[in-house]
């Protein structure tokens, strides 16, 4: 069982479109990947936008009855390589943690009650990566993706207000799963701003990535 909000794919969007808006400029960094630890990212991104100043609060109790903990951690304005070929691009990468249960265990073993969890003992398992691109942009992603993804299939949806690709995808080791969203139209779908006074900026592309369920 598993203790997490469930958020949709459009919600998330809109929510870090307004959360984008005013926000610093933070140091360069490559995106992790699934099962990968928070701690790379915090030593190249810096402190998360999500008010981390220190790893999240864990509950030992659960992870004894098998209860999986998951905290959301979301960077802003970042360069980041969603799918780790080689091009970078500027956006929002928001991750999906999980709490290594074995190392959190073993710690309170050694050293007694657990309070707060270290970066190194939360491991990724979805990562959102959401940005504003062009043609070109886009174009050489999908040229440079093909040598460590397969498209498995692309969708096109268009009415009125909304029109974009919609693509699975499968990384050629099996591990890895992906969506991924890009529209030549200005944007992917119109988001609500954030207050009367801002119109947060639009996006045209996103992409999450998740390790591959077993059958």
């Amino acid at each position: 069982m598993t203790a997490v909000t469930v958020v949709s794919m459009d919600a998330l969007r809109a929510w870090s479109l307004a959360a984008l808006v005013g926000v610093l400029c933070l140091p360069a960094g490559a995106a992790a990947f699934p099962g990968d630890s928070a701690q790379g990212l915090v030593e190249r991104m810096g402190t998360p936008a999500s008010g981390y100043d220190e790893p999240p609060k864990v509950n030992l109790d659960d992870l004894r009855h098998g209860i999986r903990s998951q905290v959301r951690i979301h960077w802003m304005n970042v360069l980041c390589d969603p799918l780790q070929t080689g091009q970078s691009l500027q956006g929002v990468l928001v991750v999906l943690f999980g709490f290594d249960r074995e190392a959190l265990l073993n710690r309170e073993k050694r050293e007694g009650p657990i309070a707060i969890a270290r970066w190194t003992e939360l491991r990724s398992e979805r990562e959102i990566f959401l940005g504003q691109i062009s043609s070109e942009q886009f174009a050489r992603l999908t040229t440079g993706m093909r040598a460590h993804w397969t498209t498995r299939s692309v969708t096109h949806h268009e009415n009125p207000q909304r029109a974009y690709d919609l693509y699975t995808l499968r990384s050629r080791d099996g591990r890895l799963t992906a969506q991924m969203s890009y529209s030549d139209l200005e944007q992917v779908k119109e988001f609500p701003a954030p207050s009367d006074a801002v119109k947060p900026p639009t996006l045209n592309f996103w992409i999450q990535v998740e390790p591959v369920n077993p059958d």
